[in-house]
């Protein structure tokens, strides 16, 4: 129990801080320092040094021409600190994204090759090649795509009835669709419900609804709502799209894996391009002679 606690005394803290900025490249200590007093909790300094434990490991499992691309590439970003950077990184340290180390890197990123460069050229072409502007576009597509929803909703009609000035024809009544705001419900002719303006305006607030105007019920009538939103998971766009993203990021991540040729196989020269001498020429001779031969009791003939 006591060789555990000290090993995580040793990985934790200020003092596991400085042990690991000890393992990294001088030039970016000073860096390392400066973001990891400015990260505001104990939570988020450690998961910076837990994340910079995995890339150690990571960078030590790289072939050495790697390696050597890798730090020189972190040895120019993090020279300097910078409040941009910082901010960045803060950022990915609050989120619950999933965060991968760089487990390899090309160092020349030209589309022709460099007498400087570590690997050569990042592959532009192929099935498995560097993917990230395809995969951009691919995202932009997706957060653009909407969704236009219609509902079919039933509202209330009324039948306003201008006011009855006593003398002279009533005005033309009126369809509308909502009644105005604060009106209130009244009755007329024994019973009849209807609804009167709020504000009697300069007339008596005793008078009557014909002679104030009022709206009657004139029955429903149905229409329909259409909304957009933008797409989520589950609408078929989207899905689809997101699968789209998927098989490309899928081919992005082994972008860096070696791809070979095929040989150039023929009769006479299988033998070689498999290493398994230049004797084994002869039974193709023999056999294109149209001689007989056997393998472990197996009996060929014919011409090949």
């Amino acid at each position: 129990m006591k060789g555990l606690r000290l090993i995580k005394l040793q990985n934790g803290g200020d003092a596991g801080f400085e042990q690991l900025q000890s393992q990294m490249p001088e030039s970016i200590r000073a860096t390392m320092s400066n973001y990891y007093s400015r990260l505001g909790t104990p939570e988020k300094q450690a998961r910076f040094m837990k994340r910079a434990n995995k890339q150690k490991v990571a960078f030590q499992n790289m072939p050495e021409n790697q390696r050597t691309a890798y730090k020189a590439h972190i040895e120019q970003k993090y020279a300097n600190p910078t409040d941009a950077q910082f901010s960045q990184l803060d950022k990915d340290l609050s989120s619950d994204k999933k965060w991968n180390p760089t487990y390899s890197y090309l160092g020349a990123t030209s589309s022709t090759p460099s007498a400087t460069a570590t690997l050569g050229p990042v592959r532009t072409s192929g099935y498995y090649r560097d993917l990230s502007k395809e995969i951009g576009e691919a995202k932009t597509k997706l957060s653009g795509l909407t969704l236009d929803e219609t509902e079919q909703k039933t509202r209330k009609l009324y039948n306003y009835v201008p006011p009855n000035p006593g003398i002279g024809p009533t005005g033309p009544t009126k369809i509308v669709k909502e009644l105005p705001k604060g009106a209130r419900q009244t009755s007329m002719n024994y019973g009849q419900q209807v609804w009167v303006a709020p504000d009697p305006g300069n007339r008596n607030y005793m008078q009557t609804p014909q002679q104030r105007g009022y709206y009657s019920p004139a029955g429903d009538e149905k229409y329909t709502v259409t909304t957009t939103r933008a797409q989520r998971a589950g609408d078929a766009d989207y899905d689809k799209q997101m699968g789209v993203i998927g098989r490309l990021e899928k081919r992005h991540k082994f972008r860096h894996m070696p791809q070979y040729e095929t040989p150039n196989l023929t009769s006479t020269n299988v033998y070689q391009k498999l290493g398994m001498g230049a004797s084994k020429g002869k039974l193709v001779k023999k056999l294109k002679q149209g001689g007989r031969a056997s393998i472990r009791g197996t009996r060929f003939t014919g011409v090949f």
